[in-house]
């Protein structure tokens, strides 16, 4: 999966602190405020896990399961995966549930 482009969604959102409001507030941010991922291989629901970060280290959510177990062992090998964009997604019918989404890239 190397020097790879992958457009995906933020998911666990809403088992974050703050949440909305730690998506709200860093919206008008985006993509000036930095999003980065970390490594989480002490996660105890996934020793793939891939956090998603904002600012100064603002835990937002994780990429999906299924993403991070193909990722997870190249950010082990010290390959670098940066998020290029990030966008907040707000659906009319959900208004004060907003989403994230992003477009990775390895390096």
């Amino acid at each position: 999966m190397s020097s790879a482009t992958i457009h995906t969604k933020v998911v666990g959102l809403t088992f974050h602190d703050n949440y909305p409001n730690s998506i709200l507030e860093e919206a008008p941010d985006f993509p000036s405020n930095k999003v980065f991922l970390r490594r989480e291989p002490a996660n105890p629901y996934d020793s793939d896990a891939i956090g998603v970060y904002v600012g100064l280290g603002t835990p937002i959510g994780h990429l999906p399961a299924d993403l991070a177990a193909q990722i997870a062992p190249e950010m082990d090998a010290g390959v670098p995966w940066e998020v290029d964009f990030a966008e907040v997604v707000v659906h009319p019918a959900n208004p004060t549930l907003p989403g994230v989404s992003l477009l990775l890239r390895s390096m």
